[in-house]
């Protein structure tokens, strides 16, 4: 029996799952939880690099839980890692 390959995308929803997002171009869903999506998605102006970008709706959540989400984007910017 060969093994099975994952898959890694969904294909991308309509809405806010699709089209273009600053200077990327969503390409497809990886996945969902409560708070936010992640998406496989392209960079329209760097010939067309492929990056994760996750995206957390703050919109209804509680002061506590937008203001942790504000510090983790805080840590990442300051993170030099070629995985992030």
């Amino acid at each position: 029996m060969p093994p099975s390959t994952p898959s890694i995308i969904a294909p991308p929803k309509t809405g806010a799952a699709t089209g273009v997002t600053g200077a990327y171009t969503k390409c497809g869903l990886v996945g969902k939880g409560s708070f936010g999506a992640v998406f496989l998605v392209r960079h329209t102006k760097k010939g067309g690099e492929t990056l994760i970008m996750k995206e957390i709706q703050t919109k209804g959540q509680p002061s506590s839980e937008v203001k942790a989400t504000k510090q983790e984007i805080a840590v990442l910017k300051h993170i030099r890692h070629p995985n992030i």
